[in-house]
């Protein structure tokens, strides 16, 4: 199909999307397009074990391209920059298909492979990459079967739309438009929107309930495609499913509308003779730890076989709660009295008083009750300790008992029964150990009357 230079976007042309979609089913047949299995962002569809990694993507592109029809075909994949816009490579068939910043494309096929590049730091947004590596097996199963148009652009569209006609189509819908919430503590929420592939989201959908109509799907089938869709995407296509006709559909494709059994999902398991390509063990095995990890470990459990005390300020005390309540109380009544002894004037002026004493101590016991906050006694340290814990995380101290205040962390440690600190100390060794660091120094005590700072006494 060449639609020519001046082509409008199927994005903006939805009749000629639709077209699109009946051409590639008389060039292949509709039997995939009606019967494959529908791949959803699930356990069940996607069984293989995902790491951001590259043999991670290489399970998830190899079970993609046995839902292709493509398992004859080996999958190599190759690490990229996003910086670098792809070229072809020596020997492969079919189009180079990928563009600067992607976090996958599709190099070609070469001596029966399908050559994949992935960049592996944009491996984070697992919805992203699963669309991602959906549209770039695609183009794949385009090249393998000599669809490849010239049109860069037609071509990048028709293999969002091959995605639909493969099974793929949720997975590259949601892909097009994700947006994420996420609590950012006080602040309050951030929202986040991520765009992918060249089809819109709504294109997409629409195409998934042309599928969804064309299948003769009931009511539990279109229910589990919709909940598997993102908000906006489910609801193009339920208002689409239930506004496409069956029977005008059926003659528009020429394909006989009925309900017809969808295979089920691909749960072989894959083989696994290619663990020495990548660098990560096989799914059941412990990674060693990265430079990062072992940095990060080590500081974390920097004072492991060392005292530390949890230092938990005293709340305001009753005592001063009750004088503040009692004072507001007694200004209360006495403007109450005033308004009723004709003294109105006095009254208002009581009882205004004590609204704003109730509402500034209030405000004023909140501030001091809220302000400090319990933590660790190590002034390297100092993590927040809201729950007593036995270890602290922030430095690998064992956490000896509660001290009221900084100033009294020198006292307490020199006063610290032996059992006591034995204990904190194995503790701390112990918590050390499940994060595999070994401690080698020998436990001490930090602090010395004799070295305390003059602004501690």
């Amino acid at each position: 199909m060449n639609m020519g230079e001046s082509r409008t976007s199927f994005n903006d042309d939805p009749e000629g999307l639709v077209d699109a979609l009946g051409t590639l089913i008389r060039e292949r047949g509709a039997q995939h397009f009606l019967t494959s299995h529908r791949v959803l962002p699930s356990e069940a569809s996607l069984p293989d074990h995902w790491t951001p990694t590259e043999r991670g993507v290489w399970r998830l592109t190899s079970r993609l391209m046995r839902y292709a029809g493509l398992a004859e075909l080996g999958v190599d994949i190759r690490v990229v920059s996003a910086s670098v816009a792809a070229g072809p490579l020596d020997g492969t068939t079919g189009h180079t298909m990928g563009h600067r910043g992607a976090a996958g494309l599709f190099y070609g096929i070469q001596d029966g492979r399908a050559v994949f590049g992935v960049d592996l730091r944009q491996l984070s947004n697992v919805d992203g990459v699963v669309g991602t590596m959906a549209h770039e097996v695609a183009h794949a199963w385009r090249a393998h079967h000599g669809l490849v148009q010239e049109d860069r652009a037609l071509e990048e569209e028709l293999t969002d739309l091959t995605t639909v006609y493969l099974g793929f189509g949720v997975l590259t819908a949601n892909a097009a438009y994700l947006a994420r919430s996420s609590t950012q503590g006080f602040l309050g929420s951030a929202w986040s929107v991520s765009t992918g592939g060249y089809l819109g989201h709504d294109a997409l959908a629409y195409l998934l309930a042309v599928q969804s109509v064309l299948r003769a799907d009931d009511r539990a089938t279109r229910g589990r495609l919709a909940d598997a869709l993102e908000r906006n995407q489910r609801s193009v296509f339920l208002s689409a499913a239930d506004a496409l006709k069956s029977a005008s559909l059926g003659d528009r494709f020429q394909v006989n509308v009925a309900p017809s059994a969808e295979a089920p999902p691909d749960a072989t398991p894959l083989p696994d003779d290619r663990a020495d390509d990548f660098g990560e063990p096989t799914p059941g095995t412990t990674a060693p730890p990265t430079a990062e990890e072992v940095e990060a470990r080590a500081w974390r459990t920097r004072h492991a076989g060392e005292v530390r005390f949890r230092v938990a300020p005293p709340p305001p005390s009753v005592g001063s709660q009750r004088a503040v309540v009692g004072l507001a109380v007694l200004m209360a009544v006495t403007g109450i009295y005033s308004l009723a002894t004709q003294s109105a004037s006095v009254g208002r002026v009581v009882l205004s008083a004590a609204v704003l004493l109730t509402v500034i101590g209030g405000f004023v016991l909140w501030v001091v009750k809220s302000v400090p906050v319990a933590h660790c006694s190590d002034s390297s340290c100092g993590r927040q300790l809201k729950q007593p814990l036995p270890v602290c995380p922030g430095c690998g101290a064992g956490i000896a008992g509660d001290i009221r205040s900084d100033a009294e962390r020198f006292d307490a440690e020199e006063d610290l029964d032996p059992k006591a600190r034995a204990v904190a100390v194995q503790r701390s060794i112990e918590a050390a150990a499940a994060l595999g660091v070994t401690v080698n120094k020998a436990p001490r005590t930090r602090y010395r009357r004799a070295t305390r700072p003059a602004s501690d006494v």
